[in-house]
């Protein structure tokens, strides 16, 4: 997903957003060496250079858009069906509570496969992910709703309580109540402060 956004002084940002499976694809590393900080992408693999001189070229942004969404389908191998799903299940909010055993059997992988798997894309377990996609969901409430802290956590799926202040607070260094009194500060989850 592309981003665009207008700084002041003539300063553009220019960014894009990957699946989990397109950073395994682009970078051979899971997505968690790269999460919440900026990389120069350009020390990681040296053909990104190439395509930095040729987006510094291109003034408009469709035209940059151009350039990645071709270079990106030169570098990212095709997906077979089994990834595809594994895609939706990393970038889909959870929707319903869901157990390692169920996500296994609907992406048809042994728990520990898929364990593997997804510690080799992302960085983190099954279990983890599961309960990073928890988080989210209670950022999200959090973000949208005025619901209190104990009905958030309730209808995040964690257990009680004390699970998700502790879960939270891995994700964010912060408990719920901390993080709310900030929700008003920017948009959720984003690294860059005063961005137009």
């Amino acid at each position: 997903m592309p981003v665009y956004i207008q700084l002041p002084k003539q300063q553009t940002y220019f960014g894009l957003i990957l699946d989990p499976l397109a950073v395994y694809s682009l970078l051979g590393a899971p997505a968690g060496e790269f999460a919440n900080r900026p990389i120069d992408l350009t020390l990681v693999n040296k053909s990104f250079y190439e395509l930095w001189e040729q987006l510094a070229e291109a003034k408009a942004f469709a035209a940059r858009v151009a350039l990645i969404t071709k270079w990106v389908k030169m570098k990212i191998k095709p997906l077979h069906a089994q990834d595809i799903m594994l895609n939706e299940f990393l970038c889909n909010p959870l929707g319903k509570p869901m157990t390692v055993t169920h996500v296994a059997d609907t992406l048809c992988y042994s728990p520990r496969h898929l364990s593997r798997k997804l510690k080799s894309i992302t960085g983190l377990s099954t279990e983890e992910v599961l309960l990073y996609k928890k988080y989210l969901r209670s950022l999200d409430f959090i973000h949208r709703t005025t619901l209190p802290l104990t009905t958030i956590g309730h209808e995040s799926y964690f257990t009680d309580q004390s699970h998700f202040i502790k879960a939270f607070k891995l994700f964010s260094n912060m408990t719920p109540g901390e993080y709310g009194l900030l929700k008003g500060a920017g948009p959720t989850g984003h690294l860059f402060h005063n961005v137009r």
